[in-house]
């Protein structure tokens, strides 16, 4: 997309996808718009196999890698990395590789590196939020690659960072990220919070936040 939203996958209103993939998976917005490679809204469905890299970008406007809201759902099987970058440091624009929110749920499996970068915004590498749940090579001990969570470009003062965000602020149960297969963790922000990760929101055991991460290196 030159000026608009661009989407890889999307699933939307009651709707579901099946794709079987070989190669890798993009999605950009070259000048101005959102960008989503893989997203499901409004009780829908998407369901991706064998897409190597997945890569979504934008010059000016917020990126999602793979997106669940409102009571929706992904599925993704994948071999290579996950990126999301918010280039432009004019515009104000914040980065998700994995994102989930209100009442959804993604399941990744086999993602290697991932990494997300903001020029003027925050960045999320994996985000659940409002009774969500991600599940990113949940279980898995062994290290498949690293996540890296940046906002410090120079004009980007304020830009918060968080590794591995659960927010359980607005729901009624458990918001969750159980994720896998971490080498190293790395969050910067440049005069701003920076949080490897982070659970908020709750009040009560049955109203809670929940992250549970293996990893094999530092964070």
């Amino acid at each position: 997309s030159n000026i608009g939203t661009a989407y890889g996958v999307d699933a939307s209103n009651h709707s579901s996808n099946t794709v079987d993939m070989t190669g890798n998976l993009s999605a950009s917005s070259t000048t101005y718009g959102e960008a989503y490679a893989v997203r499901s809204n409004d009780n829908s469905t998407n369901i991706v196999t064998g897409t190597k890299d997945i890569e979504v970008a934008t010059a000016q406007g917020t990126v999602y890698g793979i997106d669940a809201e409102k009571d929706s759902s992904n599925t993704v099987d994948m071999t290579g990395n996950l990126s999301a970058s918010s280039t432009t440091s004019t515009t104000y624009g914040d980065a998700y590789a994995v994102r989930s929110n209100d009442n959804s749920k993604n399941t990744v499996t086999g993602t290697k590196d991932i990494e997300v970068a903001t020029a003027k915004g925050n960045a999320y590498g994996i985000d659940a939020v409002k009774d969500s749940t991600n599940n990113v090579n949940k279980g898995v001990t062994t290290g498949l690659g690293s996540l890296t969570v940046s906002t410090a470009g120079d004009n980007n003062l304020g830009g918060q960072a968080y590794g591995i965000n659960a927010d359980a602020n607005g729901g009624t149960g458990t918001t969750a990220n159980y994720v896998g297969g971490l080498t190293t963790v790395s969050v910067t922000a440049f005069d701003a919070e920076a949080r490897g990760i982070n659970a908020t929101g709750g009040d009560s055991t049955a109203h809670n936040s929940v992250n549970e991460v293996n990893m094999t290196g530092a964070l």
